[in-house]
């Protein structure tokens, strides 16, 4: 294996991915850059999905402060990028940084890491890490953020497991380590085991104090960077405000995903159950619906 690895998480959105990288950040031979693909050059946003999503040239953490002195993302290192094709991406980043390394990179898009691999012409020393949540709990989230009925976030919760596989297998069989967001939040350390032995990497310590080490991203959940000292919370978009303040006294590990227990009806419940297809993909991520549908019937009893 050479020294330079390019590693994507990819998943739905509100799947810990951004606590993922920052995690992942901490290891010595790693850097996570968030979400490459929010890049004003990269032109990946052209289907009515993605249309009006928010770019950045700036680092979200750094973005924060009063005058912006970001030592990674300069005008510098934002025109190399802009410079290179997105295949080459990844290598403009280490070129730039002086290093090899891992280079982990949070955007979750699959359209995004099809157009990465089509621009780069081959998969080799690619890695997958496919973070995932319950469908259930994915669905209350999709119906709080965006507005939208919970089964429509069940129908994308299923599409994109089965874009995350399709598009592996295509090109040639990237590897790819399925990450439960569930496991990582109530206990991180074996999770990040498992990634380490995955990238072929000694496990580093660090990690699980990964605030401890500078972390500078693009875009990403501001929520998870409320534990890092230079990160001022009171200057994050106003849409991220709300998030700051509820991450900000959650530790890292020992909580549960409940919420969605609290925040969905019997009836969203059973609408994003009877999606075709999505009782056999939580299947393959490991999710038992019928046993979480039948944990909250025995809360709703207990109340």
């Amino acid at each position: 294996m050479s020294q330079g690895l390019d590693v994507f998480i990819l998943g739905t959105g509100y799947c810990g991915s951004t606590m993922v990288g920052n995690a992942l950040n901490a290891h010595a031979e790693m850097q996570f850059v968030g979400e490459l693909n929010r890049l004003p050059a990269f032109k990946q946003f052209e289907s009515e999905a993605y249309r009006g999503a928010p770019l950045f040239d700036r680092c979200a953490v750094c973005g924060t402060h009063e005058r912006y002195d970001c030592p990674v993302w300069t005008d510098h290192l934002v025109k190399e990028l802009s410079n290179s094709p997105a295949g080459r991406a990844a290598d403009a980043f280490r070129r730039c940084r002086g290093g090899e390394g891992v280079v982990v990179d949070g955007s979750k898009n699959v359209r995004w890491i099809r157009h990465v691999l089509e621009s780069r012409g081959r998969a080799d020393d690619v890695r997958i890490i496919h973070c995932v949540r319950s469908p259930f709990a994915f669905a209350a989230s999709y119906k709080k953020h965006t507005g939208g009925v919970a089964w429509m976030g069940g129908a994308m919760w299923r599409d994109t497991l089965f874009d995350v596989i399709r598009t592996a297998a295509h090109y040639g069989g990237i590897p790819i380590l399925l990450l439960q967001y569930e496991r990582f939040a109530f206990e991180p350390e074996p999770s990040l085991r498992r990634v380490c032995d995955f990238l072929g990497r000694p496990f580093d310590p660090a990690m699980l104090r990964f605030w401890e080490v500078p972390v500078h991203p693009l875009g990403g959940n501001y929520g998870a960077y409320v534990r890092y000292p230079n990160f001022v919370a009171s200057n994050a978009p106003d849409k991220w405000k709300q998030s700051t303040k509820t991450y900000a006294d959650k530790p890292f590990g020992g909580w549960r995903d409940e919420r969605w227990l609290r925040d969905m009806s019997k009836a969203e419940l059973t609408e994003v159950m009877f999606n075709p297809g999505l009782a056999d993909a939580a299947g393959l991520a490991g999710y038992d619906l019928a046993y979480e549908m039948e944990t909250f019937f025995l809360q709703r009893n207990g109340d």
